[in-house]
């Protein structure tokens, strides 16, 4: 084991390169043992780093980064760690802390430029199957607006993934640019995670945001309601398993989960507090040349509550260059309650743009919480409902219940067939069996006359 600090780390300061070199100790391939990333025991070959007292700790962890070969563990003791420029990590490297309460990076604030559109941990050129864990990721934006200082616009990030990359048990605060960004990469994992703003105002950006994303397992995660921005906002990727997050927001402040342009994707067994989830196009982006309709989405088994607007929604999009077909998407065994607007919603740009999708087995519970007699979905005006389907061509609706007490006198049938609007979109449904309704509601379906 390797140890930088001290003395040491002030020699690197001085002259990294040549105490860098004098520090290295070739490890023999029986050295290469399994480090749990958990932390503590460092198995060889680790290196040790501890805080530079007072000053930038980025050179001593890039130090110690840029010695170790694949396999190899930098291990950072307990302390404060103030960055005044990015940490790149290496292939095959893990830059792990001794816990999330005791090891923390933080920006150095007088620093911001060195972090323009970027992250304080990030990858050294394309570097992959990096581990980060164990730590707390601190971007100082509230310090920043405490002292009077305004941060620049999208910088400072927490941490930037690349492919095969897992970063586990982090606190991500403060940041001042999005805390996790996936960008053309695979194979990844976030887990255990928690993101907060806690003592300071976020800056807005997504938590988890990204694209071109094949392959990502985003798992155990805790969204406080301090925090700020969408949980999750992926664009145009595939193999996404968003499961057993919990997601703490609220009408006024959620923290919405998004995925367009997004197939063969899996969002399950979270629960969500004033906070939905939109499956959709991606045509809303100036870079989309033609649009990719959702496509094999499940959303199961999710508790739900408390959003200003639906719970879940699907949405199908035209586009001037074209847009694909879309459809085979599973809406399942839900449990949704106080939905501003409405539990669950189909709807369409226009007619034939999707397969029959499924929805089924969702209880929801006091739907149309706002106290609104219709609602414009932006693709047509639907009545108070608890399940809104205004497109489907071949669409199964079955074993759904809808539950009102409220007594508001709005929400008189469980679920809406069709939208009034001038588009011509019609919904037609394979199958409507078992669905329920109870308390105020005497009906369970209304056709919706355009």
């Amino acid at each position: 084991m390797r140890h930088i600090g001290g003395s040491a780390r002030r020699g690197l300061l001085a002259g990294f390169a040549a105490a860098a070199l004098a520090l290295v100790v070739a490890p023999t391939q029986s050295a290469f043992g399994a480090v749990s990333d958990q932390g503590t025991p460092c198995v060889q070959p680790c290196t040790v780093v501890s805080p530079t007292s007072g000053g930038n700790s980025a050179p001593t962890i890039q130090a110690a980064i840029d010695a170790s070969a694949p396999g190899s563990t930098v291990l950072l003791n307990p302390g404060g760690y103030l960055l005044s420029q990015p940490i790149r990590v290496r292939t095959g490297v893990r830059l792990l802390g001794s816990g999330v309460d005791v090891t923390t990076l933080k920006l150095d604030r007088a620093n911001w430029p060195k972090f323009s559109y970027g992250y304080m941990v990030t990858p050294d050129a394309t570097a992959t199957g990096v581990t980060v864990a164990n730590l707390t990721i601190d971007g100082s934006r509230a310090d920043s607006i405490a002292a009077g200082i305004t941060p620049a616009a999208n910088t400072g990030g927490a941490v930037k993934l690349g492919s095969g990359w897992t970063v586990s048990n982090l606190r991500l605060t403060n940041a001042n640019y999005f805390r996790i960004w996936l960008k053309d990469v695979s194979a990844v994992t976030v887990r255990d995670c928690t993101f907060d703003d806690r003592g300071g105002s976020g800056s807005g950006n997504d938590l988890i945001g990204g694209g071109g994303v094949s392959g990502a397992t985003i798992t155990n995660n805790r969204v406080e309601a301090s925090a700020s921005g969408n949980a999750l906002d992926l664009l145009r990727s595939r193999g996404i398993t968003y499961s057993g997050n919990i997601v703490d927001g609220s009408a006024s402040k959620p923290h919405n989960l998004y995925l367009e342009g997004v197939t063969d994707s899996t969002v399950s067994a979270n629960t969500l507090r004033g906070s939905s989830v939109s499956v959709q196009s991606d045509s809303g982006y100036a870079s989309t040349v033609s649009a990719t309709n959702p496509v094999r989405i499940s959303v199961l088994g999710n508790t739900i509550s408390g959003t200003a607007v639906h719970a879940i929604a699907i949405r199908y999009d035209t586009h001037p260059g074209g847009q694909t077909i879309g459809g085979g998407n599973l809406v399942a065994d839900n449990s949704i309650t106080t939905p501003g607007t409405a539990g669950v919603l189909v709807h369409s740009a226009a007619i034939g743009l999707a397969t029959a999708d499924t929805i089924r087995g969702n209880t929801i519970t006091e739907p149309f919480a706002s106290a609104k007699t219709e609602w414009n979905t932006g693709y047509g005006v639907a009545p108070s409902a608890g399940i809104i389907i205004g497109f489907g061509q071949g669409t199964s609706v079955t074993g759904n219940r809808v539950n009102d007490t409220l007594s508001q006198g709005l929400v008189t049938t469980g679920i809406a067939v069709g939208i009034r609007n001038s588009r011509g979109v019609t919904p037609t449904l394979s199958n409507t069996s078992g669905n329920s309704v109870s308390g105020d509601l005497k009906t369970v379906f209304n056709v919706v006359i355009k």
